[in-house]
């Protein structure tokens, strides 16, 4: 998934929580927005609050974990 999706889905679910917590059926709400499972939904919200409860900023650290993919 390109990290600019990656972005934008966890930017629609903050815009959705309520004191950095989401109400039932938001992540699947936001799954069918991007066509994306809700699981990768689920781990883009659990990666991006975790960053955010250590205070780091969001913008980089929601980006795709697998740099160097395939051949060298």
């Amino acid at each position: 998934m390109p990290n600019a999706k990656r972005k934008q889905i966890f930017n629609a679910l903050l815009t959705k929580s309520k004191n950095g917590k989401l109400e039932r059926h938001v992540t699947r709400e936001v799954a069918e927005l991007f066509n994306v499972h809700i699981r990768s939904v689920q781990r883009i919200w659990k990666q991006g609050k975790s960053y955010l409860d250590q205070g780091i900023t969001v913008d980089v650290n929601v980006d795709n974990r697998r740099r160097n993919c395939g051949r060298k």
